[in-house]
């Protein structure tokens, strides 16, 4: 069954838009690894609150839909 979840997650937003956070760092290098390149403006945040929801529910199933240009 499939169930879709609506909210808005500020924790790592940082101080502003080019603000990048630790967890922002730390989600672009765990994708650069696995070949998948991040900016840290949109995706990297999107991706650093991902793994935070994984930390704390890692039984649940979560997608990441990456809309950066991976070819640009």
């Amino acid at each position: 069954a499939w169930s879709c979840l609506d909210r808005i997650e500020d924790g790592q937003l940082g101080k502003g838009y080019r603000d990048i956070t630790p967890g922002t760092e730390r989600a672009i290098e765990f994708m650069q690894s696995r070949q998948c390149t991040l900016e840290p403006v949109f995706t990297g945040k999107a991706m650093a609150a991902l793994l935070d929801d994984l930390a704390t529910s890692p039984d649940r199933r979560l997608l990441f839909w990456n809309t950066h240009d991976q070819h640009g």
